[in-house]
């Protein structure tokens, strides 16, 4: 019977039972002798159905969010990878032409003071050296003259072309060839000067094996001072690769 009734009991039918006992009771008096002013005053077991849970309630609505958290510290560094693999070497190019090597012009203005005794025997000066090729000057008597004239000499086989000529000459190593169509030539005992130029454009050369070419032009002179010396004066540039 107890078993029936224990599923139905609740804080409201032992309220109601209660008040029906009071009731009952007949008096006030009665009433307040059977007040429960305790949990003590009521059994273990009905304390135990009481405290039951009731059936959960409606969900209530769903709050606003909270303030973010402060930021966290930042996390350690990570290890560092490992190098790939080098790359495979290109093929080198193939080597380009080696070009000529212009160079600026080289001048000169030099005397010689006293003339050789003939042109087998000249006073000689060298002016300039490009490469393989040296500018000679040569002052000497012939006659009654006093001149002076321009020479090329060679350290290795060339082909040599004079102002006054369109083709060249070869020219063997250690020789040497006049390289000015004119002279300057003037009357030693007088002492009166005389210059000639390039008549007929520049001279020329070239190595056989075509390493070095030169193009030039001279000027020559005799007593420009009017005096016995210098007697011979040699002028012109040379232009070298």
């Amino acid at each position: 019977m107890l078993s029936r009734l224990r599923p139905r009991l609740t804080y409201a039918n032992v309220a109601a039972t209660l008040a029906l006992v009071f009731a009952m009771g007949g008096s006030a008096v009665a009433a307040t002798h059977y007040l429960i002013t305790s949990t003590k005053q009521i059994s273990p077991k009905v304390l135990k159905e009481l405290k039951v849970a009731g059936k959960p309630g409606p969900a209530g609505a769903t709050g606003a969010s909270g303030a973010g958290g402060a930021q966290g510290a930042p996390g350690a560094n990570g290890t560092n990878g490992t190098n790939g693999e080098p790359g495979t070497k290109g093929e080198t190019g193939p080597k380009g032409e080696t070009g000529n090597a212009g160079g600026p012009a080289a001048h000169w203005n030099k005397v010689v003071a006293k003339a050789g005794e003939s042109s087998a025997n000249p006073a000689t000066i060298e002016l300039e050296k490009v490469g393989p090729f040296t500018v000679v000057g040569h002052c000497y008597v012939s006659g009654l003259n006093t001149v002076a004239a321009t020479f090329l000499k060679v350290t290795s086989a060339s082909l040599v072309s004079e102002s006054n000529e369109a083709e060249g000459e070869e020219l063997e190593a250690g020789k040497e060839k006049q390289v000015t169509g004119e002279i300057a030539a003037s009357e030693t005992g007088e002492h009166e000067p005389a210059f000639a130029g390039p008549s007929e454009g520049l001279f020329a050369a070239a190595s056989t094996n075509g390493e070095h070419t030169i193009d030039g032009a001279v000027g020559e002179a005799v007593f420009l001072k009017g005096t016995a010396s210098p007697a011979c004066s040699f002028s012109g540039f040379v232009v070298g690769s």
